[in-house]
C-alpha cells in the first residue's frame, strides 16, 4: 500500500441505516406506525429540515445523556409540525432507539478488511456522528483495528470542516499527502481533497429509502474488496 494512512468515513462506507434514514430506526414502527416509511417518510423529510442543526453530529456534546435530550427535541418538534402528538413515554423510547446498536447495520466486509489492514497502514475514522455511534462501533469490534478516530461530536463541527479531517490525521502521526479518505457523499471528499489527501468515493448497494448523493469524478470503489485495489 502506498499511502501511510487509510481515513474512513462511517455511514455509507462501514454502517448503513436498515431504514434507509439515519434519524429513524425499525424499533420507531410501534410508535409511529407499521406504515409510516412507506407512506410518510417524505413528508417527514420535508419537516425535519428546519430543525435539523438540533441533530447531535454537530454539537460538541460529551455523552449519550445529551445527544438524547438533543433528539428528543428534535423529534418533538419534527412531529408537532406534521401534526403527530405522543407522549412523554413514547418520545423516550424513540430517543433511546437512537442510542442503541440496532440503529445501524454493519456492511459484511467491514471487519474482515480492517483486520486485514490492520499493521499495514494505519486506519482512522472520521465521521459525522453523535456519542452513541462510538459505543455503538466499539461493542461490534470495530474500534479494535482503528488506530484514531475522529467524530464530530468531538470537535463540535462536521465534514467538511478542516478540523474534523486534521484531527485524525494529527492523532495518526501523517500528513494529508501520506493519506486517503474514503466517504460516499462529494462535499466532504471535496473537503478532504482540499487538505491534500487523495480521496475515493464509496458507492455501496444502500438500503431503498436512503439518498444517496451522485458519483463524483474521481475514483470509486463499491465495496472493501474493490477500495483495496484502489489503494
Amino acid at each position: 500500500m502506498k499511502a501511510k494512512a487509510l481515513l474512513l468515513d462511517c455511514g455509507g462506507v462501514m454502517i448503513y441505516p436498515p431504514t434507509g434514514d439515519w434519524t429513524l430506526t425499525e424499533d420507531m414502527r410501534e410508535i409511529l406506525g407499521e406504515d409510516f416509511l412507506d407512506k410518510h417518510l417524505e413528508e417527514y423529510r420535508r419537516a425535519r429540515k428546519p430543525f435539523d442543526d438540533l441533530i447531535p453530529d454537530s454539537h460538541r456534546i460529551e455523552d449519550e445523556t445529551t445527544e438524547r435530550a438533543l433528539m428528543e427535541c428534535f423529534y418533538r418538534r419534527v412531529f408537532a409540525a406534521m401534526g403527530r402528538a405522543y407522549t412523554d413515554a413514547q418520545y423516550d423510547r424513540l430517543t433511546l432507539s437512537q442510542t442503541q446498536a440496532g440503529k445501524y447495520g454493519l456492511f459484511d466486509d467491514v471487519k474482515e478488511f480492517l483486520a486485514r489492514w490492520q499493521g499495514q497502514i494505519a486506519l482512522g475514522i472520521v465521521s459525522d456522528a453523535p456519542p452513541s455511534t462510538r459505543t455503538i462501533l466499539r461493542e461490534a469490534g470495530v474500534l479494535q483495528y482503528i488506530d484514531g478516530f475522529t467524530f464530530s461530536f468531538q470537535v463540535g463541527c462536521c465534514k467538511p470542516e478542516k478540523a474534523i479531517y486534521q484531527r485524525t490525521l494529527d492523532l495518526l502521526g501523517v500528513t494529508a499527502a501520506d493519506a486517503v479518505f474514503v466517504d460516499d457523499v462529494i462535499g466532504n471528499l471535496r473537503g478532504a481533497q482540499a487538505l491534500g489527501m487523495r480521496c475515493i468515493q464509496m458507492r455501496r448497494n444502500m438500503p431503498a429509502r436512503y439518498r444517496t448523493d451522485a458519483q463524483w469524478d474521481g475514483p470509486v470503489a463499491h465495496n472493501f474488496a474493490e477500495l483495496e485495489a484502489l489503494l
